[in-house]
């Protein structure tokens, strides 16, 4: 790469906008005259046997942050998908974190379904995951990540029944993830979604589900597109927006 910048530094250039759809290879709308314009350009018979180098770049959305979704899309492929088994949800936000530990601390909460432990294959190096009554009540419970145990509390086994405060409500934390559970990325603790977080339309939820037995990951990804293309088609208003959904393994995110 280094070798190429170095050949083209001062060699003729343009810098055009071609902008793709959302975490998609599909091009925008907007960029197609740019494309038209630029093939035709390029067609010019004075460029004949000219040779050209094309480079690009991602913008500072997207990353590990996939397509998010609003609970009745989230409710849709629940229901829907037969390719899916243990679909869950969890979103993540900015939250302040104070305790007896001192100086308080802007961690990253992850809000997640109930099923998202178990569809995880969560293990803890100390305490549990969510309870049955925990969710229905909607207990303030959290249970934290292996990196925030460790850097703010030093691994201490006496963690579990201790309170920490959540925007100044205090949660008891019930367990630890264990250190190889490192997902959601960037997430530090994890509470139960609560139900007046769950009936809103934000799209700020993303999607884990564990692929039956007799399914495909072609198969699951064609069945999401369909129930979600559906969704867009009944949707009015603000509400309206072309949608697109796919499945792809957990591993392909984790690992870069």
């Amino acid at each position: 790469r280094e070798k190429v910048v170095e050949i083209v530094k001062d060699k003729p250039k343009i810098d055009l906008e071609i902008t793709f759809e959302y975490n998609s290879w599909h091009i925008s709308p907007k960029a197609v005259p740019v494309l038209v314009n630029l093939g035709q350009a390029l067609s010019h018979p004075e460029l004949k046997g000219t040779v050209f180098l094309v480079g690009g770049h991602t913008d500072a959305k997207g990353g590990d942050q996939y397509v998010e979704i609003a609970p009745r899309e989230f409710q849709a492929l629940r229901h829907g998908a037969k390719m899916l088994s243990g679909v869950a949800a969890y979103s993540l936000a900015r939250r302040d974190l104070a305790d007896a530990n001192g100086h308080p601390a802007r961690v990253m909460l992850g809000r997640v379904t109930e099923d998202f432990l178990p569809v995880l294959g969560a293990s803890f190096a100390v305490g549990r995951g969510f309870s049955a009554d925990e969710i229905r009540q909607e207990q303030p419970v959290v249970v934290l990540t292996h990196s925030l145990w460790t850097s703010r509390y030093g691994e201490r086994a006496d963690i579990v029944g201790r309170k920490v405060y959540i925007r100044e409500e205090p949660h008891e934390v019930i367990g630890v993830l264990a250190r190889h559970q490192g997902f959601p990325r960037g997430a530090d603790l994890l509470r139960p979604l609560r139900k007046d977080e769950s009936e809103d339309t934000d799209r700020e939820f993303q999607v884990l589900a564990r692929l039956r037995d007799t399914a495909t990951l072609e198969r699951a990804s064609d069945e999401a597109g369909a129930i979600v293309a559906r969704l867009s088609e009944q949707a009015t208003g603000a509400n309206r927006r072309r949608l697109s959904a796919w499945v792809q393994p957990l591993q392909s995110m984790l690992v870069k």
